[in-house]
């Protein structure tokens, strides 16, 4: 009697595992998702996605003309991408996505690796490269530095920290804010920036070097 008991008990935890991690059974839940990021409402799309449906929708074709990403058996390209744009926008972890999207870990990592792999094949679409100043330019602060990619300069932006933080923020007008490293173009668009530190002088350096090699 006592080992029938014991039989039926593993039966019936055997049938309720089988019910709450069936991946039959995540089929409505995973698509009820999907449908509330790109359906219900844009600002729903924006505030995940930080895109809203029409990018995304140019987003995930690009992925797949060029990137070469396909819809897999359970895993469509929406959901690859967006997943990926979850750790992007959000810093989300990889415990945390698989909670949302209801799917395990293992998949999880292996679509977003699959993204990353997509996103270096356009590197030359979104990555882009800036050109230095002319030969001819005739604009009259840039023409005297023919070659040259941009400018640097640094300055000070107010930040939030802990108490026990701010006397390392701390200025010496007593503005709690740190050191800013921005380079831009010639046509003033910034396109790279670092936070100060130990290593912000030889950042500089380096970039020093660089804008200041193409007119060699």
């Amino acid at each position: 009697m006592i080992l029938s008991s014991n039989k039926n008990n593993r039966r019936v935890r055997r049938q309720i595992s089988d019910v709450q991690y069936g991946m039959i059974s995540r089929f409505p839940d995973q698509l009820t998702h999907m449908y509330r990021l790109f359906t219900i409402s844009e600002m729903d799309c924006i505030s995940n996605l930080r895109m809203d449906r029409n990018s995304f929708a140019h987003l995930c074709f690009m992925m797949r003309e060029v990137g070469g990403l396909v819809d897999h058996m359970y895993v469509n390209v929406e959901e690859q991408v967006s997943m990926f744009l979850s750790l992007l926008t959000h810093h989300k972890k990889n415990r945390v996505i698989k909670f949302d999207y209801l799917r395990s870990g293992q998949t999880v990592s292996h679509y977003i690796h699959i993204i990353f792999k997509a996103i270096l094949k356009m590197h030359t679409i979104f990555l882009v490269t800036h050109a230095p100043v002319p030969a001819n330019s005739t604009n009259p602060r840039w023409k005297w530095f023919r070659g040259c990619l941009g400018a640097l300069d640094g300055t000070y932006i107010d930040v939030h920290v802990l108490s026990s933080d701010k006397p390392q923020f701390r200025t010496r007008k007593g503005h709690i804010s740190t050191n800013v490293l921005g380079v831009c173009d010639h046509d003033m668009s910034l396109f790279t920036s670092f936070l100060g530190g130990k290593d912000l002088l030889q950042i500089v350096g380096s970039y020093v070097m660089l804008l200041l090699g193409h007119m060699v």
